[in-house]
């Protein structure tokens, strides 16, 4: 028999790229703070803004809620997070700023 040795099994098992989650798993998998700290970030608010309006948490932690986001979406840079909005449905790309 040709078997493989465990070693090189768990080598070959933990080169498999990562499945990254869609909009769809949104809902499920952040957290209701997180899907707060998200949707503020989608608004354009800066950690510290964000930190006031969820009442008073430090910068550190809005960061921290973030870096979640970023990983169990699958996101690698900023841009990544306003793309999986998108695609996802949950957010546009039209300006709620703009004073016409």
């Amino acid at each position: 028999m040709n078997r493989v040795p465990v070693e090189l099994r768990y080598l070959a098992e933990s080169k498999k790229p990562r499945r990254k989650r869609s909009m769809g798993n949104f809902g499920a998998s952040l957290s209701p703070r997180e899907r707060e700290v998200f949707t503020l970030y989608l608004d354009g608010l800066r950690p510290k803004e964000i930190g006031a309006r969820l009442g008073g948490i430090s910068v550190k932690t809005v960061s921290t809620h973030k870096a979640v986001i970023m990983r169990k979406l699958g996101a690698k840079h900023d841009v990544d997070l306003v793309k999986i909005a998108i695609r996802g449905g949950y957010t546009s790309l039209q300006d709620k700023s703009r004073v016409g």
